[in-house]
């Protein structure tokens, strides 16, 4: 197909039959023997520019408007939320924060543990290209806390929303507005220059710019279209990010960013206030933006508002019954699905923290997954056929990334419905490691087409619920459970426990399968594609201090010159300097290993132990047996061996057992048919 030739102006206002060209052959072509400056004839006429992007916009979608109410504006629906939630002191959030911890357990700053002591860290984040990747893992870690029973060394839990949601001072969504900030309006004096500038930068430094598709905006803006809430969004989030660009520090879940708030922030709420309920795909990018904006660094009880409303707009849109409005393109579906996304993992975060499930908006809605990576990515397309290419130095890992944590916070988000709820499940366990057993397929098939980053992500997220959560917390097998349970510094292991010697041994054979997988990858070329700082180094590390507990656990019930030698594999890998930018995030796990091996010398007569079984290839589950393929497709049925025996353990029978088939919540949630997608 041509492509369309575009009359110039002259041959329009006299109705001529133009040939297009520049100049035309017409008006204004130049003598053959003209000189004329090439800089200056390849200058964009910024009139007919404009002429151009309008007679080429495309067609709005059909507007659609919440609960098909068109008086009752979104500050109808967001003041109606924020009082339900928050105000007054009896409100929902007000009784979960004070029921779940203590005063005293109610940190105003994030803690990590050190070796019997504790220090405070400052949040702070300098590249915003590892944002995905650090949410990835603490999710994870997350989990892990709230549900395992398993003492880590390297994580201590940090009450992230709730830190942010008791520092909030608002008490209201809507604040009295400055008269003179809605007299003079930011955005009609913002020039046209810095107006593109701020957009430039936004597609430079925002993660979440993978929401917003460049050329869509950049014709939205010359065509006067764009939606002034998600430019004033723009902008706003742009600013505050700005100091990034001079290689300083973001300071997270702080009080102190409320005063550094920009006008746009604040124009922003006053044009929410003034808008009306219509559901569109701008509005919907800008609710979602701003949300994830003001629950890191802004008004945390704002922005879980401006997510509920997220989901009211997603429903009306119908993202949650495939009735997606006539006239959206396959670029708008994408970023409408991006967008959900988007919102998923930061719901699924706060959620499991604090324990407030909202099953209709998480259970409910089967979507695919956003592109796997840039060459899958149809905005990123339509930007790199109009010259519109992403800035951000890393995009295509932000892209993978992205990806990454839908996986991970879609699997927490079905595990966390495995918990019991109103009526007792008979087996969380099974239905645990049916969802973990159908990640590992998911893995496995996907393999080819995720890169070897991906794929060496999702591996480490598999093996580390794999391994933390066979030591579930028993009081999981109740109705009454609370996943807010405060998680006060767990006791390490009962080894006496014949419970936890059987999990020790049937967690061995997957602590020694990511420690080679892991040493692997860092050996291999893969690894050398990508800055230190681009590995998942967070997960990793919590992946390897879960591994090392179990290995340092069995070698204390049977020291074999084997299992030392893994334990002393964690100490090399997490002392390479190459993959470790600082000492002081592998410090604690790399110190409790080797403090743990200066106090376990192996044995220079293994007769001496008395131990019956330390010859190496009985002491330990078969190598064959390594194999997660094997281990995961056939796994043990925990809950039908009611003695303990620890040949059985060792047994490779034991581990065999036919397929275990849940009937997953009732029917009422099916997990093979969504989550392979």
């Amino acid at each position: 197909m041509s492509k369309r030739k575009i009359s110039c102006s002259s041959c329009r206002s006299k109705k001529l039959k133009c040939d297009g060209g520049n100049p035309c052959e017409r008006f204004g072509r130049p003598p053959k023997n003209a000189v004329v400056n090439k800089f200056i004839l390849a200058r964009p006429d910024n009139a007919r520019c404009r002429e151009f992007i309008f007679e080429h916009v495309s067609n709005l979608s059909p507007t659609r408007y919440l609960k098909d109410n068109k008086s009752q504006g979104l500050d109808y629906y967001l003041t109606y939320i924020y009082n339900q939630y928050f105000f007054p002191e009896g409100s929902k959030f007000a009784k979960l924060l004070n029921s779940s911890t203590s005063p005293q357990e109610r940190p105003m700053r994030s803690k990590t543990i050190l070796k019997k002591t504790h220090r405070q860290v400052d949040l702070q984040i300098d590249d915003l290209a590892q944002y995905f990747s650090w949410m990835s893992a603490d999710v994870s870690a997350i989990m892990a806390q709230r549900l395992s029973r398993l003492r880590l060394s390297y994580y201590n839990c940090i009450e992230f929303v709730a830190t942010a949601l008791n520092s909030d001072p608002s008490t209201s969504f809507f604040e009295p507005p400055s008269s003179a900030l809605v007299l003079s309006n930011p955005l009609n004096s913002l020039p046209p220059h810095q107006a593109l500038r701020l957009i430039d930068y936004f597609f430079h430094i925002h993660p979440y710019s993978i929401m917003i598709n460049k050329t869509m905006l950049l014709q939205a803006y010359w065509t006067d279209t764009a939606d002034p809430i998600l430019l004033s969004v723009i902008y706003g989030t742009t600013l505050f990010l700005s100091p990034i660009l001079e290689g300083k520090q973001l300071l997270l879940w702080r009080k102190e960013n409320l005063n550094n708030r920009n006008p746009f922030l604040d124009y922003a709420h006053v044009l929410l206030s003034k808008a009306s309920a219509e559901a569109t795909l701008s509005r919907y990018q800008a609710v979602v933006l701003l949300g994830l904006f003001e629950v890191t660094f802004g008004y945390a009880k704002k922005g879980t508002s401006l997510f509920a409303l997220s989901y009211m707009i997603a429903e009306k849109l119908g993202l949650f019954n495939n009735s997606l409005p006539s006239g959206l393109t396959p670029v708008e579906k994408e970023l409408l699905l991006i967008t959900f996304w988007a919102a998923f993992q930061c719901t699924v975060r706060g959620c499991i923290e604090l324990a407030h499930i909202p099953r209709i908006a998480l259970g409910h809605q089967l979507h695919p997954y956003p592109p796997m990576n840039v060459r899958e990515s149809l905005s990123y397309q339509l930007d790199t056929q109009n010259g519109n290419t992403r800035a951000f130095r890393h995009y295509d890992y932000i892209v993978e990334t992205f990806y990454v944590q839908s996986v991970i916070a879609k699997t927490c988000c079905m595990i966390i419905f495995t918990l019991p709820h109103e009526a007792d499940n008979e087996s969380v366990e099974q239905e645990i490691q049916h969802i973990l057993n159908n990640l590992y397929g998911f893995i496995q098939r996907k393999q080819q087409q995720m890169s070897k980053l991906q794929t060496f992500t999702l591996e480490l997220f598999h093996y580390f619920f794999a391994i933390t959560l066979l030591f579930l917390k028993r009081t999981l097998g109740s109705k009454h459970f609370k996943i807010q349970q405060p998680p006060s510094s767990l006791p390490r292991l009962d080894l006496s426990d014949p419970e936890n010697v059987r999990y020790i041994y049937q967690a061995l054979p997957n602590a020694m399968t990511i420690i080679n997988k892991t040493n692997d990858f860092l050996n291999s070329n893969s690894a050398s594609l990508y800055q230190p700082g681009l590995l998942p180094r967070a997960l990793m590390l919590s992946t390897l201090d879960a591994a090392s507990i179990i290995l340092m656990n069995h070698y204390t019930l049977e020291p074999t010159p084997i299992v030392r030698q893994y334990i002393e594999t964690v100490d090399v890998i997490l002392s390479r300097r190459d993959t470790w930018k600082t000492s002081d995030i592998s410090e604690v796990a790399k110190l409790e290993i080797q403090t743990f091996l200066q106090n376990h010398m192996p044995q220079s007569d293994s007769s001496s132990i008395g131990s019956p079984s330390m010859d190496m290839m009985s002491s330990l589950i078969p190598f064959d047996l390594f194999d997660p393929a094997i281990l995961w497709m056939n796994p043990v049925d925990l809950l039908q061996d009611n003695t303990f025996d620890i040949t059985s353990c060792l047994d490779s029978s034991a581990l065999t057992t036919a397929t275990i088939d849940t009937n997953w919540l009732n029917g009422k949630f099916d997990l093979n048919s969504n989550f392979m997608q």
